[in-house]
């Protein structure tokens, strides 16, 4: 009697296990939508020329060099925010933050023998998985951390926290 009841103390043991370890993913690993990032033909030339020429004039935090290729960014949803950040002495251009985002940063990279791809944003269940692609484009560089600087105009962004996870591209 004694055996059969510490077989169920073990099958009730065995059957609450595997319903921890399978309730316990972390719902953030699912890709719920990639985000595609707006065509710069579909940004008017002014906007897009002014982010272009203008990108090393925001104010953004300053590395911690605690990480390899430290990201560093901005999610940007009203002309205030914009006005905050710019330190330029420019005008800046009149955007339409009741439809769209701006995601502005820039990535930490080690050394000039390094290049940043594309920058891709993904909605996941809890956040945002912001994710730069960086490349080694040559085995020799300046030993420099430089900063890699990108922008980007997405539809309006939901209000998640944002989790970076920098990419190595071959």
């Amino acid at each position: 009697m004694a055996t059969i009841t510490t077989m169920k103390r073990y099958l009730f043991i065995l059957l609450a296990a595997i319903a921890f370890v399978a309730c316990s993913n972390d719902e953030n690993d699912v890709v719920v939508n990639q985000i595609s990032e707006i065509g710069s033909h579909e940004l008017s030339l002014p906007v897009k020329e002014f982010f272009d020429a203008e990108i090393h004039d925001f104010a953004l935090s300053a590395p911690t060099y605690e990480t390899l290729f430290e990201t560093i960014y901005e999610v940007v949803n009203s002309q205030q925010e914009l006005t905050r950040l710019y330190t330029g002495e420019k005008e800046l251009p009149q955007i339409d933050f009741s439809t769209q985002s701006l995601l502005i940063g820039y990535v930490v990279a080690p050394s000039t023998a390094w290049r940043l791809e594309q920058v891709e944003l993904q909605e996941q269940a809890q956040s945002l998985l912001l994710a730069p692609h960086m490349k080694q484009v040559s085995d020799f560089g300046l030993q420099v951390l430089i900063p890699l600087y990108f922008w980007n105009f997405y539809p309006k962004l939901p209000n998640k926290p944002v989790v970076v996870s920098v990419r190595e591209v071959k």
